[in-house]
């Protein structure tokens, strides 16, 4: 799945926590594929989440 800046996300934090938020950067490797994202959780909090952890939420 591809994601991108603003998307709505959730992510699970180290202890299985589901955390929810919107994409604010992505980190891509030397060919240009995202390989983890930063995300700004709803209670203003900036972690980083890898694309193994990370789940679209629908919006519509």
């Amino acid at each position: 799945m591809i994601f991108e800046i603003d998307d709505r996300v959730m992510c699970r934090d180290e202890g299985g926590e589901v955390l929810t938020g919107t994409i604010i950067f992505l980190n891509k490797n030397e060919y240009g594929e995202s390989t983890g994202y930063v995300v700004q959780l709803d209670d203003n909090r900036i972690i980083g989440c890898s694309r193994y952890q990370i789940a679209r939420i629908d919006t519509e």
